[in-house]
C-alpha cells in the first residue's frame, strides 16, 4: 500500500488520534469518537444529477397504440443544469440508448383496480389529471393548498379490472440548479405487478447514446424515490395502509427491482471479462449485482 493511500485511509478512519465509530439514531447515522467528537454522516445522502427522460413501457404491457411523449428534443436541457456529484468520476464502460424499468409488488386486486381506474378517470372523456395524496380537510372552502410537487397523470390505455397504463410527469422540487425533465411510463396490474419505465435521453452533458454508469446509478436512486411518491399519490388509503404493514413502516424505502436495457455496452467483451476485470466489475456493481454464474 502506497503512503498516499495509507494517508487517505487514516484521514477516513480517524479524527485526530482517535478511531471513528458509527451509531444510528432514528434514521440518521453519526460518526463519533470516545473523546466526545460527533457529527452527522453524509453516507446516505444522494447526489442529484440533471437529466432528461421520456416515458417508456414495453409493447408487451400495452393495451393500445396511444403514442407516449418523446422528450428527445429537450435533451440539451440537462447540460444547462448543475450537479451535486462531489466524487471524481472515472469511466471504463458506457451504455448506448438506455431504457430503464423499475419493478415492485403492490397489493391491488380486481376491486382496487376498478377503484383506481375510477380515480384516474380512465372511463371519462378527459382522462387523468393532477394527483396528490393530501386530504382536503375543508372540502367546502374555495381553495385547496398543497405543497409543491403534484403528479400530472395521463391515461394511455386500460382494462377495467385487469390493468392500467399511464404516463406521469414528475413535478417534485429539486435543489437549486438541478434540471430534471422527468417522465415515467407506469403499468399497474390487478396481480400487483407495478412497472415504472423511462428512456434516458441525456444525463448532465452526456446524450443518451453515451450514458455513464456513474450517472445512471444516481438516476436509478432518483427513480426509486420519485416512483414511491408517485404511487403514493394514486393509491387508496387502504392500499397505503397495506403497503405500510407489508414493509413494516418503511414504505418510502421499500426495495425494488431494476431492469436496465441498452442497445450496446462499450467496450463489448465476453461476459467473464466484465467480472474478472476489476475496473469493469466495479462500475457494473453500481447498477446491479454480478451473478456468480458469470465466473464459471
Amino acid at each position: 500500500m502506497t503512503p498516499a493511500v495509507t494517508l487517505l485511509l487514516r484521514e477516513f478512519l480517524y479524527h485526530g488520534r482517535k478511531l471513528l465509530q458509527i451509531a444510528l439514531e432514528g434514521y440518521t447515522w453519526y460518526v463519533f469518537t470516545e473523546d466526545g467528537f460527533q457529527k452527522e454522516s453524509s453516507v446516505t445522502d444522494t447526489e442529484d444529477v440533471s437529466y432528461v427522460s421520456s416515458p417508456y413501457l414495453p409493447n408487451c404491457l400495452r393495451m393500445g397504440t396511444t403514442p407516449m411523449l418523446d422528450n428527445a428534443k429537450r435533451a440539451h436541457e440537462s447540460a444547462s443544469g448543475e450537479t451535486a456529484i462531489q466524487d471524481e468520476l472515472s469511466e471504463a464502460l458506457y451504455l448506448m440508448n438506455v431504457h430503464v424499468l423499475v419493478a415492485e409488488y403492490v397489493p391491488v386486486g380486481e376491486n382496487q383496480m376498478i377503484g383506481m381506474n375510477e380515480r384516474l378517470g380512465s372511463l371519462d372523456r378527459c382522462k387523468g389529471g393532477m394527483f396528490t395524496a393530501t386530504v382536503d380537510r375543508s372540502p367546502t372552502d374555495t381553495q385547496f393548498n398543497v405543497a409543491t410537487g403534484l403528479t400530472n397523470v395521463r391515461v394511455l390505455d386500460f382494462e377495467n379490472i385487469r390493468c392500467v397504463n399511464v404516463e406521469a410527469e414528475i413535478n417534485y422540487p429539486e435543489d437549486d440548479g438541478i434540471v430534471q425533465v422527468e417522465y415515467f411510463g407506469i403499468h399497474i396490474s390487478s396481480a400487483g405487478s407495478v412497472f415504472y419505465g423511462l428512456r434516458v435521453d441525456a444525463v448532465e452533458d452526456r446524450m443518451g447514446d453515451r450514458t455513464s454508469l456513474d450517472h445512471l446509478s444516481r438516476v436509478l436512486v432518483d427513480i426509486h424515490q420519485d416512483s414511491s411518491r408517485i404511487l403514493h399519490d394514486v393509491l387508496s388509503d387502504f392500499q397505503r395502509q397495506m403497503l405500510d404493514i407489508l414493509h413494516r413502516g418503511e414504505t418510502a424505502n421499500r426495495p425494488k427491482f431494476n431492469i436496465v436495457i441498452a442497445d450496446e455496452i462499450v467496450p463489448f467483451e465476453d461476459a467473464q471479462s466484465y467480472v474478472q476485470k476489476s475496473e469493469f466489475a466495479n462500475e457494473l456493481r453500481q447498477v446491479g449485482k454480478l451473478h456468480e454464474e458469470l465466473r464459471n
